[in-house]
């Protein structure tokens, strides 16, 4: 350890790009460059570096060999290299100068657990070994190795034990300290893993130990993972629908689920990562490093159009912008599944207990389950493999895999593909033509090329969906606005359900079509006695997901 006690020797500063010392020889002054200290707030690592470089100095002095080129070849790696190598470049030193090195306090120190673990989350190792050390956000591994640097290892805290003195028991007694959270197997793998890529770091690139002391087969086995529920279409069109839920929350939630999106790198995109002229979303930093590029589905693509449009209030959000914000304050990720859970599902009337549940076996509904719907829902309606890893970048079919058994699940349910997005959020449905009488019989007006309701020449692609159930729709009780309601832009919603014909066992029926979105001119409505008339509508064909209906 640095005896405070003593001055320390020379002049230490910060400039340019790296710290420099300045020390006191028979042959004059000489400044160093301390190339591996270029951190302007780590001026200990620095000082210790310096001290170590003015023992060298001292002691060739004295030994008549300072100016040959072995002294100086030593003193140049004194400052340039890493710190695992300073053993070496010591113990050279001592036999050039004939003796042990003066203590100057300096003397190589291995670095301990704790450093080694803030120099890898704060993306110092990564600058510094760019080729060895990957990119990451660190956020998890952070909260798990400050838990772990704290605990007590046999009278000393985890984090303080020097690197070279680290062994397996340490890591055992660590383990066996785990927070009561960590009951799970692949929780508990998660602190190994932190511990084994610290140590693994030591080894290389930092070279300060020769191996690394865990033995194969230290992390904990992966276990059976616990089960997530999924979101069910009519539950996703209710949060949709809710105006309780603030919009820009509604967005987030709409494009996970019909996209396959990571929380983290939704929250992340910006305007610039989006062609909505052509439809495409383009991720080049993500989770796996892997940049990946995708068509989005047409409903998608409208909604996040009119989402632009009304996140800017008539102004043109900057391409740099989040497209995920109110006002431009970005949607925080902090306690984000706990508000979906308790706040905007609850608000939305979604009460299904399988989403709410804590057990061994299950866990409640998350953010991220947003994606789990995207996945079963699109392998429920015949989707590809490759086509969902397109989407949702993951590197191997087994983590797809895990969704197949509740995707023949949905399947058997016949669920269907979600509510287009730009139809299922009222604020965001574009208003139909005026004078179209859209919902007895074909409406007159095709569609767009692109769009998929071509086959039934049907332009709302909410009667789209309508057209589903067949055989006329039920309109269950709900209290319809008025004209000046409309025209205001109501969020209330109706609720239809199919009469009349089969529907797969325990399948409701039911579809909540927004009154807005349907566009219907109340003088101008057919609806007689409380029904729809869908059965002279052709009969569409199902879409698939990710596309327009």
């Amino acid at each position: 350890m640095k005896n405070e006690s003593r001055p320390m020797p020379g002049e230490l500063r910060f400039a340019g790009k790296r710290w420099t010392v300045r020390l006191r020889a028979s042959t004059g002054r000489r400044t160093f460059a301390l190339e591996t200290c270029r951190d302007p707030n780590r001026r200990d690592q620095a000082e210790t570096r310096a001290r170590f470089l003015a023992s060298l100095l001292e002691a060739f002095d004295v030994a008549g060999v300072l100016g040959s080129d072995d002294a100086e070849k030593l003193l140049g790696m004194a400052c340039a290299e890493p710190d695992g190598m300073l053993p070496a470049v010591r113990s050279v030193s001592e036999k050039l100068a004939g003796g042990k090195l003066p203590d100057r306090d300096g003397a190589p120190r291995c670095m301990t657990f704790r450093e080694l673990a803030e120099r890898w989350t704060s993306g110092e190792l990564h600058r510094d070994h760019p080729d060895h050390v990957r990119a990451k956000d660190p956020k998890d591994d952070i909260s798990r190795l400050r838990y772990l640097n704290e605990l007590d290892v046999g009278g000393l805290a985890f984090g303080d034990v020097p690197l070279d003195r680290f062994t397996l028991e340490h890591a055992e007694a660590a383990m066996r300290q785990l927070p009561e959270s960590a009951k799970r197997s692949a929780t508990r793998r998660h602190y190994a893993q932190g511990i084994a890529r610290v140590l693994a770091f030591a080894v290389y690139p930092c070279r300060l130990i020769e191996a690394s002391p865990l033995p194969k087969g230290f992390l904990p086995k992966q276990g059976k993972p616990p089960a997530f529920a999924f979101l069910y279409p009519a539950e996703d069109a209710k949060l949709m629908a809710c105006g309780a839920v603030p919009l820009e929350y509604r967005v987030l939630y709409g494009v996970l689920a019909r996209e396959g999106l990571r929380l983290s790198e939704a929250l992340a995109l910006r305007w610039r990562d989006l062609d909505l002229e052509r439809g495409v979303l383009t991720l080049d930093e993500n989770k796996t490093d892997d940049p990946r590029a995708w068509v989005l589905g047409e409903d998608v693509t409208r909604a996040l159009v009119a989402w632009r449009a009304a996140q800017g209030g008539g102004v043109e959000p900057e391409p740099n912008d989040h497209v995920f914000a109110d006002q431009g304050v970005p949607v925080r990720e902090n306690a984000i599944a706990r508000t979906l859970r308790a706040e905007h599902l609850s608000a939305a009337g979604v009460t299904r207990p399988e989403l709410f549940a804590r057990t061994a076996a299950r866990r409640p509904f998350r953010v991220h389950d947003l994606r789990g719907t995207f996945v079963t829902l699109a392998l429920a309606a015949g989707r590809t493999e490759t086509w969902v890893a397109d989407r949702t970048g993951h590197k191997s079919s087994v983590m797809i895999n895990r969704y197949r058994k509740q995707a023949r699940t949905a399947a058997e349910l016949g669920l269907g593909w979600l509510v287009p997005l730009d139809a299922a959020i009222p604020e965001l449905s574009e208003p139909t033509p005026v004078g179209q009488n859209l919902p007895h019989g074909c409406p007159t007006g095709g569609a767009q090329s692109r769009n998929r309701t071509n086959d039934t020449r049907i332009f709302n692609p909410l009667l789209y969906q309508l057209s589903y159930l067949g055989g006329g729709s039920e309109l269950l009780a709900h209290p319809r606005p008025d004209a000046q309601s409309l025209e205001r832009g109501s969020g209330q919603s109706a609720f239809f359900r199919a009469s009349g014909a089969p529907r797969p066992r325990g399948n409701s029926g039911i579809l909540p079509v927004p009154w807005r979105a349907l566009h219907l001119e109340v003088a101008r409505t057919p609806i007689r006695a409380s029904r729809i008339c869908t059965s002279s509508w052709p009969r569409p064909s199902r879409p698939g997901p990710g596309t327009s209906t």
